[in-house]
């Protein structure tokens, strides 16, 4: 498939619809099963992960936040806040999430953090295609903070679908992923 960015988005969003929950757990598990086989946790200190959106119908990452609670209590767990146009970067505390904007839990205050310590990135998306170029929902927060992230963190989608073959209306603001997990496949661009 080739497409723009509102195309795409609109199909993308059209297909996740169609999950069936238990589907969507499924593949979620499978999501975050590969992301620990793929990546060496026990040398990481500070990673980024998304609060799903369930009325988005996205990866469900909170068994994310519980494996690295129990197994990697050193590794900082950081998510965003979406303030004004950005994404602002908190330490994840349970007891400091609150329903924010577009319904997502986030934190209501804590610890911020300079995304310049991010050394792994976890990011929603829609849809890629087989260079990294990715679709979100069009707000440009995640193209905004993933510049100004290291060039070595790893900016890691997850989808419930596979690469497309282009997405046509990429342009210099666009940032690329240099992986991204399925439930079937492994993506390092």
């Amino acid at each position: 498939m080739i497409g723009t960015k509102a195309a795409l988005r609109k199909i993308y969003m059209e297909k996740r619809k169609e999950l069936h929950p238990e589907q969507l757990d499924q593949s979620s598990n499978l999501i975050i099963g590969s992301l620990f086989q793929h990546f060496n946790f026990f040398q990481l200190k500070n990673i980024h992960v998304f609060i799903p959106i369930n009325a988005k119908f996205e990866v469900n990452t909170w068994p994310l936040f519980n494996k690295l609670s129990r197994d990697f209590p050193d590794i900082k767990v950081i998510i965003p806040k979406v303030v004004g146009n950005e994404l602002e970067h908190y330490v994840f505390d349970r007891d400091q999430l609150e329903v924010g904007a577009f319904g997502v839990q986030e934190p209501k205050g804590g610890e911020r953090f300079d995304p310049k310590h991010i050394e792994l990135v976890l990011i929603p998306l829609l849809a890629f295609d087989e260079a990294g170029n990715r679709v979100g929902y069009g707000k440009g927060y995640y193209d905004h903070f993933l510049a100004h992230v290291p060039d070595s963190t790893s900016r890691v989608g997850v989808s419930f679908f596979p690469a497309i073959e282009k997405i046509v209306d990429v342009n210099e603001h666009d940032q690329k992923l240099t992986h991204c997990l399925t439930p079937d496949k492994f993506y390092q661009f």
